[in-house]
């Protein structure tokens, strides 16, 4: 369980494992204990030092016992955990004793690095006591920070609360001394608090973990396994009022090759982040005029499915403390500042003799706001809203020069409200409202969602689901017209503690079902049954370290009308070996003929599809090493048509030093005589086509860390899909294919080539200098093979972005403090 995660994305993410490592309890050990904190009226000065007579009569964290590898060992070193607080903030001071300080592992990294390799100090924080959700404020023995926000069903590594810690090597080991003020955290306005807490220490060299709170591997849930922290008395939550202005600059570069316009563009631009403590629990977080220019660029690819692709949010603002908002899985922040709803419809009303100057492919966002906390009685509640600008499109008459806009996102409003109630048992009941307003004559579309799940006492079995209702075309050109409804239900019931467990589920999903104002679904019209039965062993035996195996069963139908369409069996599973490198496997077998109701893009139309096995493999080596490698294959094979698809991967990793990583990563797939949708004729009829696909991924991604707080990142991507139809097909009412003689000339090569690189300095806490370079280049031209695409892609026109950034963290309660 602890690397589950990780093998699952056949990636290391180092912080999620950690966290993960806190549901693990030793199966003797199911008494929690209480520690009592100590009130000091001198607060220690943050050296990492732990030399000051404050830190001589506290209590103490002591009797740590091993999560990783043996459950319930007695450590190989000794650890503990001093506790202050005053009435501005708690302070910790860990001693992590080692007879040999000198291996203590110190690899520097960003802030929230994803993969470190280094000793780590880890603290969670239950501050509402609700056993669901918790704060995690990581250490590592170089003082890289790693906050983190966690609740019962998600987990955010993107928190970057205002904290501060230090750290020193000393003779008889390393220490991490930590000041978390109030503001980073929230609690109950009462007297007494009582929190949920535990430590997890992490001796990388070993792999070997620590918890001050015994664990229990087979136990679903972290925070329900905490353990006590008591005697905080008579806080008072301080007034969490930050401001963070930021201006920027941007130079940018892109030959327009237009007579008399210039090739080169500047902007300078401003804005502000506000953050406000409304009271001790419900926080006002607004971006005005945001500036998302440094984001980094998307992976772009070439989508010849019948859905759209769904990107990652990078957007600082809509990435912090958006998990509640997301708890119903209907809210998809990138929807907000995106696509125009009429960008795609424009190229209908460019007239002869005119010329589209622009078309923004981002509508402008004004504000965004964002409330949430959580009651004494445990009820979250959440409020966001966002606003987008009128976006316009250029014309030009060519004969007489004259432009005229065109409007294609009216004036938009974006807002979600949840209603989130925790439970005992790890249990929930949840209420979402998503809406989207468009002035004028636009379609508004809202939708209502309620999620629930109840466990028993003892946390091993679960009743879960969920029901959503959508209502589209409100308002609209015709105010005749009824508001299209539709609806969504999920039902699950799982064994979810215990080394097997299992999983029942069914879903449905309506014809109208539509969330994708605000939300994003792949496919309406589905009804899915599902069964999935698992086994995890995270403890060694025999040569492995821990392993997992999954075995997966789903039959799908066509809602209305009740069609068939798949039913399948698909297994997967893992095995870290002693030696730590990972190997996994997946397998799956489709083995009776289904049908597609959606690749041929037209309404009643189906694709038989046949029976299909899929296998595939990977591996994954120790990354405590200074050269590590993974490696990945998959295969699917369709006998019928003589599909064959493979899929090969190679990323190697090497760490220089402390300071200097490369990853490289090569992705190779081959899809032959693979039979999609091609285009539609005109009579209206889906043509098919038998194609042969090639696709290269190639990336690079680089960083030089010069301290704990300053950096320098390197991200290339090169990518490249080419597509060439040899036989064309007629799709039949029944699904079959039928041979023609007509070519479409449906061909088609893309190339996105990216990089993002960027300086960062966080020259005080909360404040950042970042200058960037962002260079973005698409190709679709076609062209025959990678290194002619290759060399013609960095030729082609390219945009290059050049960016300074001054980000300036104000906190009231610091300004009152050195005044």
């Amino acid at each position: 369980m602890v690397f589950l995660r990780q093998i699952i994305n056949l990636k290391r993410i180092f912080i999620v494992s950690l966290i993960i490592t806190f549901s693990v309890r030793s199966l003797w050990a199911q008494s929690t204990i209480s520690l009592h904190a100590v009130r000091t009226e001198t607060a220690p000065h943050i050296d990492g030092r732990l030399d000051e007579d404050v830190w001589k009569n506290t209590s103490e964290a002591t009797g740590f016992v091993t999560l990783t590898p043996n459950v319930g060992d007695k450590p190989r070193f000794k650890t503990k955990v001093k506790i202050l607080y005053d009435d501005d903030a708690i302070y910790f001071g860990a001693m992590m004793y080692d007879p040999h300080p000198d291996s203590v592992l110190q690899q520097l990294g960003t802030r929230d690095a994803g993969e470190i390799n280094a000793d780590m100090i880890w603290i969670g924080i239950d501050s509402y006591h609700d056993k669901q959700n918790f704060f995690a404020f990581g250490i590592s023995a170089s003082n890289v920070q790693t906050d983190g926000k966690f609740t019962i069903n998600s987990n955010s590594f993107i928190y970057d609360a205002i904290w501060d810690s230090r750290t020193h090597i000393s003779d008889s080991g390393w220490v991490a001394e930590v000041r978390i003020p109030y503001s980073a955290i929230r609690f109950k306005e009462i007297e007494n608090q009582s929190w949920g807490l535990n430590f997890l220490r992490v001796v990388r060299r070993y792999r070997e973990t620590y918890s001050w709170s015994p664990m229990n591997p087979n136990e679903d849930g972290i925070a329900s396994q905490f353990n006590t922290l008591s005697g905080i008395q008579n806080i008072d939550a301080p007034v969490r009022l930050t401001l963070m202005p930021y201006i920027s600059s941007y130079l940018q570069h892109f030959p327009v090759n237009v007579p008399g316009e210039s090739n080169w563009a500047k902007s300078f631009r401003g804005g502000m982040d506000l953050k406000y403590g409304i009271n001790e629990s419900f926080t006002l977080d607004m971006t005005l005029i945001p500036d998302f220019g440094q984001v980094k660029s998307d992976n772009e690819v070439l989508n010849l499915s019948a859905f759209e692709t769904k990107y990652d949010e990078n957007r600082p603002f809509f990435t912090e403390g958006i998990d509640l908002f997301n708890k119903a899985g209907i809210f998809y922040s990138r929807r907000i500042g995106g696509t125009p709803v009429g960008r795609a419809k424009l190229s209908g009303q460019v007239q002869p003799g005119e010329l589209l100057i622009s078309n923004p492919d981002q509508s402008q966002l004004i504000n965004a706001t964002k409330i949430s906390g959580r009651t004494g009685s445990n009820l979250g509640i959440g409020f966001f809203n966002a606003v987008s600008a009128k976006t316009y499109a250029l014309i030009e008459d060519t004969a007489t020069a004259q432009t005229r806009k065109v409007l294609t996102q009216p004036l938009t409003n974006y807002n979600v409200i949840v209603l989130d109630q925790a439970m005992k048992n790890n249990s929930y009941l949840t209420f979402t409202n998503t809406n989207v307003w468009r002035q004028g004559a636009y379609e508004d579309a809202n939708v209502s969602a309620l999620n629930f799940q109840f466990r028993d006492p003892s946390n091993t079995y679960e009743v879960s689901g969920s029901t959503a209702l959508s209502q589209n075309n409100l308002g609209g050109t015709d105010s005749t017209t009824s508001a299209d409804l539709g609806v969504k239900y999920t039902w699950n019931l799982a064994k979810v503690s215990g080394k097997w467990q299992f999983r029942l589920g069914q879903s449905l999903k309506s014809v109208n079902y539509d969330p994708n104002d605000l939300g994003f679904l792949y496919s309406p019209n589905e009804l899915s049954h599902s069964m999935s039965l698992s086994y995890n062993q995270p403890e060694p035996q025999g040569i492995f370290q821990n392993y997992s195996a999954t075995l997966y069963l789903s039959m799908n139908h066509l809602y209305k009308p009740r069609q068939f369409a798949s039913a399948g069996v698909y297994s997967f599973g893992y095995a870290t070996l002693k030696n730590y490198t990972t190997v996994g496997f997946n397998f799956g077998l489709y083995p009776f003929n289904g049908y597609d109701y959606f690749e041929p893009r037209v309404q009643g139309a189906k694709f038989l599809l046949p029976p299909l096995w899929s296998a595939g493999a990977f591996l994954s080596s120790d990354y405590r090493k200074k050269v590590a490698v993974d490696v990945n294959t998959n295969m699917d094979i369709i006998r019928q048509y003589n599909t064959k698809r493979y899929n090969v991967g190679l990323s190697p990793r090497i760490r220089f030093n402390d300071r200097f990583k490369l990853v490289a990563d090569a992705q190779y797939g081959i899809y032959q005589n693979d039979k999609g949708f091609a285009t539609i004729d005109s009579n209206g009829t889906s043509i098919f086509g038998n194609r042969q696909q090639t696709t290269v991924t190639h990336s690079i991604n680089a960083e030089y860390i010069f301290t704990s707080r300053m950096g320098i990142t390197f991200n290339l991507r090169h990518y490249w899909s080419k597509v060439v139809y040899d036989q064309y097909y007629r799709l039949q009412s029944d699904g079959i294919l039928n041979p023609i003689l007509d070519d479409f000339a449906a061909d088609v090569n893309f190339n996105a080539f990216t990089i993002d690189m960027v300086y960062s300095w966080e020259f005080t806490p909360g404040s950042e200098l970042s200058l960037v370079w962002k260079n973005n280049i698409f190709n679709s031209d076609l062209l025959n093979g990678y290194i002619r695409n290759f060399t013609e892609t960095i030729r082609a026109d390219q945009h290059n972005s050049f960016s300074l950034k001054v980000l300036y963290y104000l906190d009231y309660e610091e300004l009152k403090r050195h005044r």
